[in-house]
């Protein structure tokens, strides 16, 4: 039973993952898509940014701490489900042992 549980978990970490990931993605192609590629004072797009595979863009100061946000994120997430799913296989190996 504990070791369904840790397969639970493990899964569960790595959908969190997944779903940062997708959000990146989207975001780094969303930006790439509508933002400007030159400066405009105007909307306050003004902070370059490289995404989208080395792509210069200008965004505002929300759109930038809302994709570094998702870049903590899925940092975080990624570490998380790192350390769980390699937990998960060593609970597994000890107790086929």
């Amino acid at each position: 039973m504990k070791s369904r549980w840790s397969l639970v978990l493990a899964g569960v970490f790595a959908a969190v993952f997944i779903a940062c990931l997708a959000h990146i993605m989207y975001l780094d192609s969303d930006y790439a898509d509508r933002l400007p590629r030159s400066p405009d004072a105007v909307a306050k797009r003004v902070r370059p940014m490289t995404i989208h595979g080395g792509a210069h863009v200008f965004a505002s100061d929300d759109e930038v701490e809302r994709f570094e946000k998702a870049e903590r994120r899925l940092f975080v997430s990624g570490f998380a489900a790192m350390i769980v799913v390699g937990w998960h296989n060593t609970r597994r190996r000890s107790t086929k042992e």
